[in-house]
């Protein structure tokens, strides 16, 4: 990613990146797929055709960086001879997502990670993010030893996980936080899209209401509910 503005600004603070309009969506996926093989064209037209038959999950691939993760999808999905993706709602969306976060950390994480480690993964990244919405629901960004302490308080309840010499760096791998800025430990971390965080807690959260009952967050939800910052958390938990 870019550590400045790719271009010449006054303020690197008015720099935003635009949501596509569905022109650009389509010459996007379009160009995603693009190859002599009429086949791999095909598939982009059946994608697009699906993205946009979904008005919900054709809104929310108007950000340019979900719509490549999306593209990226079924692109893996075509070479693997598996169906293409049908997203109908937000949330399969992110779990499609988060599934390839999961098995591209597991390609490339040293030691390569076992079977149990490979299930409990986005439930330890859920319990990371559940604690950072917690501290503040409002931040984009937190400073390394913040969430080194959350990976450090989510470690212990994930035993199978405890032999993992470095899962902040765990999560870095999967692509689910990145840093904001160069690489360095002063720079702080973000998810790499903000509704990947929110989709996180309010995974924790379920989980706790399956295992523990509903009652043991109601109070909790129903005093959030009502911030604006909770807004998609609460969105993602319905």
């Amino acid at each position: 990613g870019y550590i400045r503005s790719p271009i010449e600004v006054a303020y690197e603070n008015d720099l935003k990146v635009l949501a596509f309009d569905e022109g650009q969506m389509e010459r996007a996926v379009m160009a995603w797929f693009a190859d002599e093989e009429s086949s791999r064209l095909a598939i982009g037209q059946e994608l697009w055709r699906r993205i946009s038959s979904q008005a919900n999950v054709r809104y929310v691939l108007r950000c340019p960086l979900l719509l490549r993760l999306a593209c990226q999808a079924a692109d893996e999905a075509w070479q693997n001879n598996r169906t293409l993706p049908r997203w109908e709602r937000r949330v399969e969306l992110y779990e499609t997502f988060l599934k390839n976060a999961v098995a591209q950390w597991a390609e490339r994480a040293e030691p390569r990670p076992s079977r149990e480690q490979r299930g409990l993964f986005l439930s330890f990244a859920a319990d990371v993010a559940g604690q950072l919405w917690q501290k503040d629901a409002r931040r984009t960004l937190w400073d390394e030893h913040v969430v080194a302490q959350a990976v450090n308080d989510a470690r212990e309840r994930y035993h199978a996980l405890n032999n993992r010499p470095d899962l902040f760096g765990d999560l870095c791998t999967a692509g689910l936080l990145v840093p904001a800025g160069p690489d360095t430990p002063d720079t702080p971390l973000m998810f790499t899209h903000r509704s990947f965080g929110e989709y996180l807690t309010a995974c924790a959260l379920a989980q706790k209401a399956n295992t523990k009952g509903w009652e043991t967050i109601a109070d909790f939800v129903d005093k959030k509910a009502w911030l604006p910052e909770w807004q998609e958390v609460i969105v993602f938990l319905s």
